[in-house]
């Protein structure tokens, strides 16, 4: 079966504890990735910037990647830059703008000079913390093409809390030239460890005004947050 065949049997299987002894294996670097360059357009603030945690989301995510991950880049359009001094950038490519969370990814596959795996996480996720991060790492099994958690809602893996190693550059760069851009069916038709998460509440995707939890919706209005409005303009 190839990523481009949907009919295919699904070959992810589940893996609901334990984790692999990797010690004997040469395994090419692990980096971050923090997904910042979405538009923002239901929350009306981009959500990379709203401060949950008294700094700046993308600045929580990336801590929480960075004892993990040799070096965490954020991944955004070249119109942002000027958001996120101190950070290394990568920049969506041309040839995959516009695709939504893929876009992100495959830039960051294809820009790397070496081959490399990638931890990604958007900001949509305010309440994960370092244990479920951890949680995911213990799954990974390199000689697959990726390690996600099940979301036990949708029974779907998370495309944006996951581990893709470096095999899945060449399966993306495929799945996409075929036309597809869903990050999670392409995870739905791979070789790919799903993990339950041990809190499955962390995992829960803050995507609009409505879905903050009331008690960090004041301390965002205090930072700038507004329902009609964006902090920083397009």
């Amino acid at each position: 079966m190839t990523p481009g065949n949907p009919r295919g049997n699904h070959r992810n299987r589940e893996r609901l504890t334990g984790c692999i002894n990797i010690k004997n294996m040469t395994l090419p670097p692990l980096h971050g990735l923090i997904l910042t360059g979405g538009h923002s357009t239901r929350m009306g603030s981009p959500k990379c910037l709203l401060d949950y945690h008294g700094k700046p989301q993308y600045r929580h995510a990336a801590a929480l990647l960075a004892p993990f991950c040799e070096r965490v880049f954020l991944s955004c359009r070249e119109a942002q830059q000027d958001w996120f001094e101190g950070f290394p950038l990568v920049f969506d490519m041309p040839d995959f703008g516009g695709i939504g969370p893929m876009s992100g990814v495959l830039s960051a596959m294809k820009g790397s000079p070496s081959p490399s795996a990638w931890f990604v996480l958007g900001c949509d996720y305010p309440m994960l913390e370092s244990a479920d991060v951890a949680q995911l790492i213990a799954a990974r099994d390199p000689k697959r093409v990726a390690t996600a958690f099940l979301n036990p809602d949708t029974k779907a893996p998370e495309p944006l809390v996951a581990m893709y190693e470096s095999a899945a550059r060449d399966l993306m760069l495929e799945w996409f030239g075929q036309g597809n851009q869903s990050l999670r069916v392409f995870l739905e038709l791979n070789d790919v460890v799903l993990v339950r998460p041990d809190r499955p509440a962390r995992l829960e995707s803050v995507d609009t005004p409505g879905q903050v939890p009331p008690a960090w919706y004041r301390r965002l209005g205090t930072a700038g947050f507004s329902r009609r409005k964006r902090i920083i303009p397009k």
